[in-house]
C-alpha cells in the first residue's frame, strides 16, 4: 500500500528533504528497484542510503541488532501493528479520521505523550491509549462475545462516525495543504498518508493525528484574535453569573474518576477563565454565556486566571 515512502526517524535527527522520496534507491549496490526497508545513514563524509539487503554487505554485520536507535523503528511497528496481523485489512483513511473525531469529541484527544506522563504518574500501574489506538481497535479488532450493550455502543459509534464522514473528509483535505507547507518527516508521512485512498492499521495513529495538528492550529488563531487588554480577576469567589466568554483551547487529563476536559477561556477583555468539566460540551472558537459559579481566583504562567464552576451554556 501506498506511493511513496514513510519515514522514521532516529531520536533528535532529522532526515534531508532530499531522502524523503527516494526509497528505491542504494548507494551500496546501484541498484534501482522497489524496497521495502531503506535505511539512511550518517558519517563524517556525509549520507548514505542503504537498502536492507545490502546492509550486511555494507557494514559487515547487520547493525539493525546492534545501533539502538533500530529499536526505535522495532516499537514504532508494534505499537502500530497493536491487535492485528499486519496488511490484512485496510480502511478508508476519510472514515478513520471520522472515527477518531468521534473518539475524540467523547473522550478528548490523547497522544503518546499523554500516555506516557499518565504512566509515569501511576508508576506504571495504570494504562491508557492513545486516540489512534482507540480507533484501531474499533476498525481492525472485533469484539470477543460482547454483551449488547458493547455492540450496541461500538454500532453507534461507527454510525455517528458515518455522519461525520463530509467533515472528516474537509479534515483531510485540510491536513494535504497544511502538511504541503512543511518539512520534516513527520509532515512528509501526513501528507503521504492523508493523500491515499485506505490506510492499513500499522499508520491508524498517524492520519488520526491530523485532528490534534487542526485543533492546535486552531488554537493559534483564535488566540491570535484575542487581544489582551485586561489581566484581572472576574467576579467574586461564591459568585454565581453568566460569563461571556471565547473558548481558546481544550485539554484533556485521565485520572482514576475517568477524563476531565479543561477548557481555557477569555471574556471580550482578555481576561483568563478556566472550567474543569466532565464532560466535552464545547469546540474551540465557540464564543458562549456560560452561567457559573467562581469556584476560585489564581495565577498561572504569570496570568491571573478565574476557576469556574458548576457551568450550564446558556
Amino acid at each position: 500500500m501506498g506511493k511513496h515512502p514513510i519515514i522514521n526517524t532516529a531520536p533528535d535527527q532529522v532526515v534531508p528533504d532530499e531522502y524523503l522520496d527516494v526509497a528505491s534507491r542504494c548507494d551500496h549496490c546501484s541498484t534501482a528497484r522497489f524496497r521495502k526497508e531503506t535505511f539512511l545513514f550518517k558519517d563524517v563524509n556525509g549520507y548514505k542510503l542503504v537498502g536492507r539487503s545490502c546492509l550486511k554487505d555494507f557494514f559487515g554485520v547487520d547493525p539493525t541488532k546492534r545501533i539502538d536507535c533500530f529499536y526505535s523503528f522495532a516499537r514504532f511497528y508494534d505499537e502500530d501493528s497493536y491487535g492485528v496481523s499486519r496488511g490484512e485489512r485496510v480502511a478508508p483513511v476519510d472514515f478513520a479520521v471520522a472515527v477518531g473525531m468521534v473518539v475524540a469529541k467523547r473522550d478528548g484527544y490523547t497522544g503518546s505523550k499523554q500516555v506516557q506522563a499518565y504512566h509515569e504518574k501511576t508508576n506504571g500501574q495504570a494504562e491508557i491509549q492513545t486516540t489512534g489506538q482507540k480507533v484501531r481497535e474499533i476498525l481492525f479488532v472485533p469484539l470477543y462475545r460482547p454483551t449488547r450493550e458493547e455492540a450496541e455502543e461500538r454500532q453507534q459509534l461507527l454510525d455517528d462516525a458515518s455522519a461525520m464522514l463530509e467533515q472528516a473528509q474537509e479534515l483531510v483535505k485540510w491536513g494535504v495543504g497544511h502538511f504541503s507547507g512543511e518539512t520534516g518527516s513527520y509532515a512528509n508521512n501526513m501528507r503521504n498518508l492523508l493523500s491515499e485512498e485506505v490506510i492499513s492499521p500499522r499508520y491508524v495513529g498517524y492520519v488520526v493525528s491530523v485532528i490534534a495538528a487542526y485543533k492546535r492550529e486552531l488554537e493559534q488563531e483564535v488566540g491570535r484574535t484575542v487581544v489582551k487588554k485586561s489581566n484581572e480577576y472576574v467576579g467574586a469567589v461564591g459568585e454565581r453569573a453568566v460569563f461571556e466568554v471565547t473558548v481558546l483551547k481544550h485539554m484533556t487529563f485521565d485520572t482514576d474518576f475517568g477524563t476531565t476536559h479543561l477548557f481555557t477561556m477569555a471574556d471580550a477583555l482578555g481576561n483568563n477563565l478556566v472550567w474543569f468539566a466532565s464532560g466535552n460540551n464545547l469546540d474551540v472558537g465557540d464564543t458562549i454565556k456560560l452561567k457559573s459559579t467562581v469556584k476560585a481566583h489564581n495565577e498561572r504562567n504569570g496570568f491571573k486566571q478565574t476557576v469556574l464552576t458548576r457551568c450550564k451554556v446558556q
